[in-house]
C-alpha cells in the first residue's frame, strides 16, 4: 500500500507541476467483429446510465472482488482512499475494506447480520446490526458503480481505442483526451485537463477504468486520480475476518 501510494504520490505532484496528466491508450485500432455492450458503441457511451446499469447487473451475476483508488492532490496536500469489496452471495458473505484519510472501515455481512469495525484516532468500534435485506439484494447493491465509476464512464467524449484481453474476456478500451467545462463527480472546478480510459467486455462488464483530470477550483490548482478494476470474478472465497467476534450479533 505504502509503495502504491508513493508512487501516486509521485505522478500526482509531477502532474501538478507539469500542468498535463496522461494515460496512453496505445495498441492498434483494429475492431472488426466487435460486439458492443448496453448503450456503448464504436462512437463511445451513448447512454451512460445504461453503460453503468449493465455493468453492475452483470457483475452481480458471478462472485466478484472489486478494488477502486482515489487520489486527491493539491499544494501540500495528498490524499489517498482505497476501497476493496469482495462479495459472493451463494457463500452468503460480503467484505468491504476501506482505507480512508485518517481512518479505516471494515464492513462485513452475512444473510442475517451486517458487521461494522470503524478505526478512527486509534480508537475501533466494533458493532453489528441486522443485515435487513436478502443476500442477493445485499450483493448486487455492492456492485453499484458508485460516484468514482460514475465519474470516469461519464467523461465527454469517448472515443473507441483498441481491443485488448483482460483475464481472459476480450474488452474494448474507450479513450477520452478532452477537458470538459461539463464533467461532473469528483474533478476540479475548473478542468483544464481530462484523460479518461475505460475497458468494457462484450457483456457490459467494466473491468478498468481510469482518470487524471486536472485543473482548479477557486483558484487551487488540484489533480484527482481515480481508479477502478475488476481483480476477480467467479470462484470468489470470502472469509470471515477474526474482527467479527469482537462484536455482538
Amino acid at each position: 500500500m505504502r509503495t502504491r501510494t508513493a508512487a501516486l504520490v509521485g505522478l500526482a505532484l509531477l502532474t501538478l507541476l507539469a500542468g498535463c496528466a496522461a494515460l496512453d491508450g496505445g495498441g492498434e485500432r483494429e475492431f472488426e467483429g466487435v460486439s458492443y455492450s448496453d448503450g456503448a458503441g464504436p462512437d463511445g457511451f451513448a447512454n451512460a446510465t445504461e453503460v453503468l446499469a449493465t455493468h453492475q447487473d452483470r457483475l452481480a451475476d458471478d462472485s466478484y472482488r472489486v478494488a477502486y483508488n482515489l487520489t486527491y492532490a493539491r499544494p501540500g496536500q495528498v490524499a489517498n482512499t482505497t476501497t476493496v469489496v469482495a462479495s459472493n452471495a451463494s457463500q452468503g458473505r460480503q467484505l468491504l475494506d476501506a482505507d480512508l484519510p485518517g481512518r479505516t472501515l471494515d464492513r462485513f455481512a452475512t444473510p442475517d447480520t451486517r458487521f461494522t469495525r470503524n478505526t478512527f484516532r486509534n480508537q475501533t468500534t466494533v458493532n453489528s446490526q441486522p443485515l435487513g435485506q436478502s443476500m442477493d439484494e445485499t450483493h448486487h447493491q455492492e456492485a453499484r458503480p458508485g460516484q468514482l465509476l460514475e465519474t470516469v464512464v461519464s467523461a465527454p467524449n469517448y472515443t473507441v481505442n483498441r481491443t485488448d484481453t483482460i483475464a481472459g474476456q476480450d474488452v474494448i478500451w474507450y479513450e477520452s483526451r478532452e477537458a470538459s467545462a461539463n464533467a461532473t463527480g469528483q474533478v476540479p472546478g475548473n478542468v483544464t485537463q481530462l484523460n479518461a480510459s475505460v475497458a468494457v467486455d462484450q457483456e457490459g462488464r467494466i473491468w478498468r477504468a481510469e482518470m487524471v483530470a486536472v485543473g482548479q477550483t477557486n483558484g487551487t490548482a488540484e489533480l484527482f486520480i481515480q481508479e477502478f478494476r475488476i481483480e476477480q470474478v467467479g470462484g470468489v472465497t470470502v472469509e470471515r475476518p477474526a474482527w467479527v467476534d469482537g462484536a455482538a450479533e
